[in-house]
């Protein structure tokens, strides 16, 4: 009797501790996103840039406000068996979309399909092997991706170039414009959100690695160097197979102080269970705000888009009358916010308005073609009366982003100009650092890019109250084109300066400085020193200017032009190493 008893009870013991085992150990298909380190070293240099956005982010959350909704176009790419079957259904597509869609409106950021569905009908895509470099990915996105789109692939099974399985994956800013998901992940209510979270720059809570614990402390206090560079998500051990089904945390690991791991089962981009993930946090929001913002704002949808032209921008004048076109594609009514304060203006095509304030000023139209309505802010459009008196010293330093310097920028493409400090994000392009070794400098980030696209960088007005005044520039563009270390220029592309007294731009008031051409006086090696350009301004002198640094993209991501120290004084400059207005510095300079 008590033999038997005993059996009954280790069957009892045996059962409890395979339910729970069962409970623990269950694991989703994961995430197949790699994040290298480059990756990191991407994002952190580009979180200067971000403040300015996570901060306008942010004073909205404060208020209880949404940012106005943008529209963003994805093409869709469903892979079927070689006879037409199977493929994910339309409809499943469709709740997807939607589905996704209610995470990110808090971003002011809402996804819709462009064109309609492409099918590939491919046995070869169907089931997805991107392992063993097999080039899968490079031949099926190579034929059909659109360019200027999210292209999202819908295939039956992955398996990633690393050879394992995944639910999906998808590429950081400065990657292909490609998500790749499995049909049964695209469904889940989950993964989509979580691989499009990683396009706009979210990287998994609990950091880069998915084999090594993470270096974040429990107490939030290295939140914003580790882990996944956000502080108002909790250091994260990763979650795979650590989460039961009522979505507790089963784990007990702790971290280098000891201290034991609280993770928050919920967040999107971590690796608990499925059905247990439906949450982000502000902060999270704010660093896809940024990025979408900055990054990844170049999505247009050929047949159906928004675009707006103005016969005049800038002034330095404290008023402005613009007379504002409706260039967009497919509309049929129009709303506009002219003046960035979330309440429509006008809501006829083509608008007229007028400025009294000085300021900068974004705008927003928000098309429709009857049955579709999408949207598009275009920030600090317009740009009133800000002006500055002489000496004008800019190092760059004191600022966190743009706006804090209250110029302008516009961009084509992904081609930016971005404030940084230390390196660029590239290899073979880019100085080590600002002129001074320690401070903040901008320059054009090319990856992503595309030859030919042009980044603006525009100052605030200028009173030129000095016949005697003379503008001065440090520049850097270094490229390796062959990669020996000493550079050649190839790859390197363009630096203009146009200045506008208020009659228009007059273009290239200092010779261009093609870094490409033989014999260009840019830098051989990514160690040398800045080099200055110099400019009198006594043509303009009782007139107001603003400056525009102009910058074309090369034919590589070899292209990342730098400039610092931008002054105007109002004496001109008898330093005896000008010549032809330039100087160069001895190399290296102090703290280079």
């Amino acid at each position: 009797m008590l033999k038997k008893n005993y059996f009954k009870i280790l069957l009892s013991v045996s059962l409890i501790l395979a339910v729970n085992f069962d409970t623990i150990a269950q694991k989703d298909p994961l995430c197949g996103t790699v994040t290298t380190q480059a990756d990191i070293d991407n994002i952190k240099a580009m979180l200067p840039q971000f403040k300015k956005y996570e901060q306008e982010f942010l004073n909205l959350k404060k208020s209880n406000s949404n940012p106005i909704m943008t529209s963003i176009p994805v093409k869709a790419h469903i892979v079927r068996r070689t006879n037409g079957s199977d493929g994910l259904a339309e409809s499943d597509l469709n709740d997807a979309i939607t589905h996704m869609n209610t995470f990110y409106a808090t971003a002011g950021m809402e996804f819709f399909l462009c064109d309609g569905i492409n099918y590939i009908d491919n046995d070869a895509y169907y089931i997805f092997d991107n392992s063993n470099n097999s080039g899968a990915e490079a031949n099926l996105t190579g034929a059909n991706n659109v360019n200027g789109l999210i292209n999202i692939y819908f295939v039956s099974s992955i398996t990633t170039s690393s050879g394992g399985g995944a639910a999906g994956y998808a590429y950081y800013p400065g990657g292909p414009d490609v998500i790749m998901m499995t049909n049964s992940a695209t469904t889940n209510q989950s993964t989509l959100v979580h691989e499009v979270g990683h396009f706009f720059n979210l990287i998994h809570t609990h950091g880069p690695s998915n084999s090594t614990l993470t270096t974040e402390l429990v107490d939030g206090s290295n939140c914003d160097t580790d882990g996944d560079l956000i502080c108002d998500t909790p250091a994260d051990p990763n979650l795979s197979g650590l989460v039961d089904a009522n979505c507790s945390y089963n784990g007990f690991q702790k971290d280098a102080n000891n201290a034991f791991f609280t993770p928050d089962t919920s967040n999107i981009l971590s690796y608990s269970r499925w059905s247990c993930r439906n949450t982000l946090t502000t902060q999270q929001y704010a660093r896809i705000y940024a990025a979408f913002k900055t990054a990844r704002n170049y999505f247009e949808c050929p047949s159906f888009k928004v675009d707006i032209a103005a016969d005049v921008t800038a002034t330095c004048d404290p008023s402005l009358s613009v007379n504002f076109t409706d260039n967009s594609v497919g509309a049929t009514s129009w709303q506009w916010d002219v003046d960035g304060d979330d309440v429509i203006d006008y809501t006829t095509q083509n608008v007229s308005h007028t400025y009294s304030t000085n300021g900068n000023y974004d705008v927003s139209l928000i098309i429709s073609d009857g049955s579709n309505t999408i949207s598009k802010k275009f920030t600090d459009f317009i740009a009133v009366g800000t002006e500055n008196s002489l000496p004008v010293d800019e190092n760059f330093d004191n600022i966190s982003s743009l706006s804090d310097l209250k110029w302008t920028s516009s961009s084509s493409g992904s081609y930016n100009w971005v404030l940084n400090s230390g390196s660029t994000l590239s290899n073979f392009t880019g100085p080590l650092s600002d002129f001074s070794g320690t401070g903040n400098y901008f320059y054009t980030e090319a990856t992503g890019g595309s030859f030919g696209d042009v980044a603006e960088l525009i100052s605030y007005c200028i009173d030129i109250n000095s016949s005697n005044a003379s503008l001065s520039f440090d520049y850097h563009m270094y490229a390796d084109g062959d990669e020996d270390g000493i550079g050649d220029g190839n790859g390197m592309g363009e630096l203009h300066i146009d200045i506008d007294d208020g009659t228009g731009w007059k273009n290239d008031v200092l010779t261009p400085i093609i870094g490409s051409e033989p014999g260009a006086n840019v830098q051989r090696n990514q160690s040398d020193a800045y080099i200055r350009r110099n400019l009198p301004l006594g043509s303009y002198a009782n007139k107001k200017i603003r400056l525009r640094f102009r910058a074309i993209r090369g034919t590589s991501y070899k292209s990342d032009i730098a400039i610092d120290n931008v002054n105007i004084t109002g004496t001109l400059s008898n330093n005896d190493e000008i010549l032809d207005g330039i100087k160069i510095y001895p190399n290296p300079v102090e703290g280079d």
